[in-house]
């Protein structure tokens, strides 16, 4: 799983003050889908965007659409590479607290259970009288809670990669967003998932690209072969608006 990153790249520094007013920013930056800096590492977004300049130098892009920048729409992985502080702060401090709180809990309960070892049942003040409480199952209750708060943990970790380096990324952009004079929203799906794997095929390492012919594209919708390893599957084109029907 990733998060949705909006990448502009530029030829270099020149580029990015001639055209869009930028200094001593470098020739690209990445932005989340509501406008922020995606990252707050400058050194590992540099990276990236000298990964996606080296590719579409490579590939002839600028050349071919007579641009000296491009601005890509893409998904960013892992996930945890902008949710990290977030994992930390909110995921991570619950499943934390809630592990110490219930251990804490269940050993006593544990330990009340021993003194009570021949009666199963004791009495606590409820509204100025007495009930009985069954302890085992007091104690079920509490290892049951224990429980779902380790699979909560374990969800959230499945999504926690850890990003030390560009190494640890993957780039899956998917949609040509701009060049220069070009607002490219008139090509189909097929036309952007080409343009997009011509240039990834120059550093599969970190770029994810995939061709899919229309064919190929119906029959993954139909479920009729599992998508080949790596590829991006979009529902963006009008021809598939009715994709049930396929």
């Amino acid at each position: 799983m990733g998060s949705r990153a909006i990448v502009i790249v530029c030829q270099d520094d020149k580029v990015a003050r001639d055209r869009f007013g930028i200094e001593n920013d470098g020739s690209g930056i990445v932005f989340t889908r509501t406008g922020r800096r995606f990252f707050n590492d400058k050194p590992l977004e540099e990276s990236l965007i000298e990964k996606v300049e080296n590719a579409l130098d490579k590939s002839g892009f600028r050349h071919k659409f007579e641009t000296q920048w491009v601005c890509l729409d893409c998904e960013l992985m892992p996930w945890s590479a902008k949710a990290q502080e977030l994992i930390k702060r909110q995921y991570a401090a619950v499943g934390s607290s809630a592990t110490a709180a219930l251990t804490e809990t269940i050993s006593a309960l544990e330990q009340v259970a021993k003194r009570n070892d021949l009666e199963r049942e004791f009495t606590v003040p409820k509204n100025s009288s007495s009930q009985p409480v069954d302890i085992e199952k007091v104690l079920g209750w509490y290892k049951n809670r224990f429980e779902m708060v380790q699979d909560y943990k374990n969800a959230y970790r499945h999504y926690c990669c850890p990003v030390k380096s560009i190494h640890d990324l993957k780039l899956a952009p998917f949609h040509v967003l701009a060049t220069e004079k070009s607002v490219h929203f008139d090509k189909d799906h097929e036309w952007h998932m080409t343009t997009i794997h011509d240039f990834c095929v120059n550093d599969s390492n970190i770029l994810l690209g995939t061709h899919l012919s229309l064919s190929e594209y119906r029959r993954l919708l139909c479920g009729r072969h599992a998508p080949r390893e790596n590829a991006v599957i979009l529902t963006g084109d009008p021809e598939f608006k009715n994709v049930e029907k396929l």
